[in-house]
């Protein structure tokens, strides 16, 4: 039981997360999530992250899902045996005191392991039952590197009396960067992605440690602009992230950050959003549609790069979960994913406009990946640019330490031959 008391999205789950990475040696591995009646945070955007099974979840069900291959959020605590190692992260923010006083029941019965996670200034302190008994689990402060993830815990940080606990502990030495580093810009403000929707640095830094590089990430808002717009802003980068979101109001910023990113040929990637705010930027720029717009911000626009999406009767449609995606042959993105079929993670009610698709490959855009059983358009890329890639998805969210997602490993691949 890994009890944590944080109002901050990005960081629930976090701590438990981690030592889930640790435990994930065993053949077995189950992670869960305690949120009674769906007791979850009051902030905007905190329950964005898309699960396997096609349900919205807490954002930090992100660090449990990059540790176990059983991740659930439950109502309540588990009333039966259980056969696997187990751990449960428990938030007191979102928990009354009947809760607490549940979970202490739970673990006095079953003899389990209670960590308690305190913040300090520099990072996460982890104790064996309250703090007040100074007893320690983890030996060393735990702290969240550029990406917003905690280091890989191994046995010699667990104090001698728990380590047996822990038999079988994977030991994960992380990566130590030795070559290039990129600039990469990311679309947005530095707190959300710090204390709210993690996913996003979380993924660059996986595949920064695949590649052996420590790209420099830099996190621009379009409200932060000042005079000479994004032309200015990334005029001295390697690389652009436009990241997805429920925040409707960054579709300007980011189609003007893909407008300066096409004129200087600086390799972007899109995700979810950010494909739907590149591929616009290309139909305003390349194929001279200036009044293009998204049918969710501007429905009466002359021309709508996405619409809603619909099944043949009409009815408003959700795709949610994971996804079977064909790949078109001999594109960038059969290149990174080196097979013709590719699953992603989904969570879009809108779709590239089919009818503007042969205008946008008469003039060189192509779509490169579309859903198996209905053929919406779920990537797109220009193959006469450097790097210029989106996908409807969500990448990200499928980046585990180790096995980053292809189309972020692209994307630094190709800043670092920049060098600006």
């Amino acid at each position: 039981m890994v009890v944590h008391a944080t109002d901050q999205p990005g960081t629930d789950c976090l701590v438990a997360g981690a030592l889930g990475e640790a435990l994930a040696g065993g053949t077995q591995l189950s992670l869960f999530r305690l949120a009674p009646a769906g007791a979850t945070f009051r902030s905007v955007g905190c329950t964005e992250h898309a699960t396997q099974e096609g349900t919205l979840q807490a954002n930090g069900m992100f660090w449990l899902e990059r540790a176990g291959r059983s991740v659930a959020t439950l109502d309540r605590l588990p009333g039966a045996a259980l056969r696997t190692a187990t751990v449960v992260s428990a938030n007191l923010t979102i928990l009354d005191g009947q809760h607490v006083e549940a979970l202490h029941r739970w673990v006095r019965e079953r003899g389990a392991l209670w960590a308690t996670v305190v913040e300090v200034a520099a990072g996460f302190d982890v104790y064996l039952g309250p703090p007040s008994d100074g007893r320690r689990l983890i030996k060393r402060l735990l702290v969240r590197d550029a990406y917003g993830r905690l280091p890989p815990i191994d046995v010699g940080d667990l104090v001698p009396d728990v380590a047996h606990i822990f038999q079988g502990l994977a030991v994960m030495a992380p990566t130590v960067p030795v070559g290039p580093q990129p600039r990469i810009v990311v679309v947005g403000h530095k707190a959300h992605f710090a204390q709210i929707y993690p996913a996003v640095l979380a993924s660059l830094g996986d595949a920064a440690d695949q590649l052996g590089m420590a790209p420099a990430v830099s996190c621009v808002a379009h409200q932060d602009i000042a005079d000479g717009g994004w032309t200015s802003v990334l005029k001295d980068a390697d690389g652009l992230v436009l990241p997805g979101g429920t925040d409707m109001s960054q579709v300007e910023g980011q189609i003007a950050a893909a407008t300066a990113a096409l004129e200087q040929d600086l390799p972007t990637l899109g995700l979810c959003l950010g494909m739907q705010t590149m591929t616009t930027a290309f139909l305003r720029r390349s194929c001279g549609l200036t009044g293009t717009h998204l049918e969710e911000t501007t429905p009466d626009a002359p021309t709508l790069s996405f619409i809603r999406l619909r099944d043949s009767d009409g009815r408003p449609l959700h795709y949610l979960g994971e996804r079977e995606m064909v790949v078109r042959p001999n594109t960038r993105l059969a290149a990174l994913y080196q097979k013709p079929g590719a699953v992603e993670r989904l969570n879009h009610r809108y779709h590239l406009n089919p009818d503007l698709i042969p205008v946008l490959e008469q003039r060189g855009l192509t779509v490169s990946a579309t859903t198996a059983d209905t053929g919406v358009a779920e990537a797109a890329e220009v193959p006469g640019r450097l790097f210029f890639l989106g996908i409807q998805g969500h990448p990200e969210l499928r980046s585990r330490r180790f096995a980053p997602h292809p189309a972020v490993v692209g994307l630094l691949r190709e800043a670092a031959k920049i060098g600006r």
